[in-house]
C-alpha cells in the first residue's frame, strides 16, 4: 500500500503481520491440530482481533499497542504447535 499518510501505512503494517501469523497457524493445520486450552486461546484472541477490526482507529499508538498484543498471542499459539 502506498498511502502518503504514514498512520495509514502504519496500520496497513499492522494488519498485514497479524494476518499473516493467522495464516501461518493455519498452514501448520489450524485449529484442529490445537489442544483443547490452545483452541480457547485462539478463539479468544481471534476475537479480539476482530473487535480491533470493527472498532473505529482513534489512535495510532493505542491500534499499534493491541495489534500487537494480539500478534504475540499469536505468536505463542504458532510456537505451541
Amino acid at each position: 500500500m502506498n498511502s502518503p499518510c504514514a498512520a495509514a501505512a502504519a496500520i496497513h503494517k499492522e494488519l498485514y503481520y497479524t494476518e499473516r501469523m493467522l495464516v501461518m497457524i493455519e498452514r501448520l493445520g489450524g485449529s484442529a491440530s490445537l489442544p483443547e486450552k490452545m483452541q480457547a486461546q485462539l478463539d479468544g484472541t481471534t476475537q479480539s482481533y476482530s473487535r480491533l477490526l470493527d472498532e473505529p482507529v482513534t489512535s495510532l499508538e493505542a491500534f499499534t499497542s493491541r495489534a500487537q498484543t494480539v500478534r504475540f498471542r499469536l505468536n505463542k499459539i504458532y510456537t505451541a504447535q
